[in-house]
């Protein structure tokens, strides 16, 4: 029927025809390979911006490493700043992948994880303020003691284990060491000991044992707030290797699919190419055929008058 109704049009009505049907073909190949490149883009943008997340919490490393060895808060906001960007990067991409998939897995793995360094940060911060007060009162406190020791020739005992305490404390300051701190009360008992025989007043006598009290008092304190810090520091640094490890697996896994993609691609515009090609040669056929029959039918009509 379609033939006959063909047979039946003008040779530019036929043309048309064919030259649209034509156009319709390449618009339907230039179709799927727009669509093909833009699903390869996509993954390729998706790995940029999984390495940004990457690359931020690094640099976040970078930044709360400067800060711990200097003290100075500019670095902890800088390394917050950081987060913030992995973050954010992080949220943007869970809106392009499947609520179910590893990707989205690892995409708030990755958030939960920034969300727990950046609050680890800040407490670590306020930690710090708080150990560096304590050091100062501890500083204070085992200067006014040396200061009362050196003023008493009774104490000679007493005198001599303050030394030792204090050399205590310095190698517990600078190593973190916990036998230091078992040195430290041990050596406390016997100073103590040391006064309750001593030839001092009664009042004297408590006194003094106030004074080593305050220092004790303080010391501990340092040592409580400085095992937070180190506790803390370890979780963080923990908390940023596990969001590190979700960045690469993540990062590897959209390697993996941008290579699928490509191949995908590649197969889709070849295999189109192919089926449209062999549609093409067809219809040009077809359509060479149709016009031309009637042509050779009225040659061969004239030919016979």
């Amino acid at each position: 029927l379609l033939t006959r109704v063909y047979a039946n049009l003008t040779i530019g009505v036929k043309l048309a025809i064919g030259f649209t049907i034509l156009i319709a073909f390449s618009t339907a190949l230039g179709v799927i390979g727009i669509t093909a490149l833009h699903r390869y883009g996509q993954s390729a943008t998706e790995v940029a911006s999984t390495s940004a997340i990457e690359r931020a919490i690094l640099s976040a490393r970078t930044e709360e490493k400067n800060f711990l060895m200097r003290g100075d808060v500019a670095f902890a906001e800088k390394a917050q700043k950081r987060l913030e960007t992995a973050r954010s990067i992080a949220s943007d991409l869970t809106g392009h992948t499947a609520g179910t998939s590893p990707a989205q897995a690892r995409l708030q793995a990755i958030i939960a994880g920034t969300d727990r360094y950046s609050a680890l940060l800040t407490e670590v911060a306020q930690v710090l303020d708080e150990t560096a007060t304590t050091r100062e009162q501890l500083v204070l406190d085992g200067r006014i003691l040396e200061a009362q020791m050196n003023a008493e020739d009774r104490l000679y005992l007493a005198s001599s284990i303050l030394k030792q305490m204090r050399r205590d404390e310095r190698e517990y300051v600078q190593t973190g060491d916990a036998d230091a701190l078992i040195q430290f009360d041990n050596r406390l008992g016997r100073v103590l000991a040391s006064i309750r025989s001593s030839s001092l007043e009664s009042d004297e006598k408590e006194a003094m044992a106030e004074l080593f009290q305050a220092y004790s008092s303080s010391f501990k304190a340092f040592a409580d707030h400085k095992q937070r810090t180190d506790s803390l520091e370890a979780e963080m640094v923990e908390t940023a290797r596990q969001s590190l490890a979700a960045a690469g697996d993540l990062q590897d896994d959209q390697v993996a699919t941008m290579g699928e993609e490509r191949e995908q691609s590649r197969l889709m515009v070849a295999a189109s190419t192919a089926t449209i090609l062999v549609f093409g040669v067809g219809l040009a056929w077809l359509l060479t055929r149709l016009i031309t029959r009637p042509i050779r039918e009225a040659v061969a009509a004239a030919r016979r008058v």
